[in-house]
């Protein structure tokens, strides 16, 4: 899926099968560098006729995605919270990559 890779110091771009996706470089405090990429698709949506299926590989995007933010978590029960119910999308089948 990552067949091509290229480092900046600012925003590394990666090129998977699926599209380009952008991350930004990390230094732990013992100096050790990383790169991070946040939500990478790794399915479609479990929308509409997908849901309560077997998933399927997400669709090719043409644009470089911004993979420098978190996205939203997926529904679940909250237990403690009685207030609103906000940051889950049924749109959350996504990985977080640090290397």
């Amino acid at each position: 899926i990552l067949p091509e890779s290229t480092y900046s110091s600012e925003f590394p771009v990666i090129t998977t099968s699926y599209g380009s996706l952008r991350g930004y470089p990390f230094t732990a405090q013992d100096g050790t560098e990383a790169q991070i990429f946040k939500k990478i698709p790794f399915a479609s949506a479990p929308i509409r006729d997908l849901r309560w299926k077997k998933p399927e590989p997400p669709q090719p995007w043409n644009q470089t995605l911004d993979n420098t933010f978190f996205g939203p978590a997926c529904p679940q029960k909250t237990l403690l919270y009685a207030g609103p119910v906000t940051g889950f999308s049924e749109d959350c089948l996504h990985l977080n990559v640090y290397t």
